[in-house]
Order: C-alpha cells, then structure tokens, then sequence
C-alpha cells in the first residue's frame, strides 16, 4: 500500500495559539502565499454563556476594524432564522462559546486572505447542549483586497479561554 504525504496533499498544521481569560487572540503570519486556501477551528470557552466569537483579519500586526459583511442562517431544534449585515466591525461569527454541559465544533474556511483579491469565508458551528441541537452557516466576505496575514479572535463581550488552530489546504 502506498503511503500518502500529508506535505503534498490535504491538510498542513501551520499553528495554534492558545489564551487564558483573554478579549483576543492574535496570531499573525499564518497566511502566505504558500496557501490559498485555509481551515481555522476555534475550541474556545468562557464565563459568560452563548456569546458569539468574532474575527478581524490582519495585516503587519494591524486589525482591521471596517469593512466586513455577513450573512448567516441559524436552526434551533424547530426554529430556522437568518440575516445579513454590511459595513461591519468584524467577520461576524466564527464560533461561540461553550458551557460545560455543551459539546460543539466550529470550522472555519477562508480563501484568499494573502491575495490582492476579495477575501471570502465560510464558518460551520454544529452544537449539542442539554438535548437542544443548534446549526448556523455564516458566510463571510470584505470590502477590501488588502493582504491579510494575521487574524484575530474576539469574544463578543467579557473574555475567553481556549485555542485557535489554523491549516492550509495544499494543491497537489
């Protein structure tokens, strides 16, 4: 049987960052030009219930705080809802915090964040708490094509405790 590369194909670990009772988590240079293509899943909890986590992407240590719009769609046990919002603070909604009785995966994939082209992204949360099922897709775009080399992960409010991964999706 032959064995597969990870290095050439699939999934690349780039890096994780961690924080404890923190408003952000910064981590810069994790996108190149190496990549188009990038997974981010936030694992993060805090004091305060249900406060949604958001992202700013950045560029040489800085954030940026203007020009993001969203659109997302959330179902809750019998109730579906969506929205859309422009002209925005941040890249609304890659993640939410979680409780101790609740289990809950978000993932995120970005697409051209070191390019001299729009930025796009689309987050996927799937949560489990107390027999309450709960799924939200938010898709993601900026109003500018600036190169976005860094990303920070926000609490909506109050502070978080968790990690951040990030991998690059290699084309073989």
């Amino acid at each position: 049987m032959a064995q597969v590369n990870f290095n050439k194909n699939g999934l690349v670990f780039i890096t994780k960052k961690s924080g404890t009772a923190v408003s952000s988590i910064d981590i810069d240079n994790c996108f190149s030009n190496k990549y188009i293509q990038y997974r981010i899943i936030t694992d993060v909890t805090s004091s305060i219930a249900n406060i949604a986590v958001n992202a700013q992407y950045r560029s040489g240590g800085v954030t940026t705080t203007s020009g993001y719009s969203y659109q997302y769609m959330i179902g809750s046990t019998t109730v579906v809802v969506g929205a859309r919002a422009t002209s925005q603070s941040s890249a609304a909604y890659i993640g939410g915090t979680k409780s101790t009785d609740t289990s809950e995966i978000v993932i995120t994939e970005i697409r051209n964040p070191f390019q001299t082209q729009y930025t796009t992204a689309i987050s996927f949360l799937a949560q489990q708490s107390n027999g309450t099922i709960n799924s939200e897709v938010f898709t993601i775009s900026t109003l500018t094509t600036t190169l976005i080399d860094g990303i920070r992960i926000l609490a909506e409010t109050g502070n978080i405790t968790g990690t951040v991964y990030i991998y690059g999706y290699v084309n073989s």
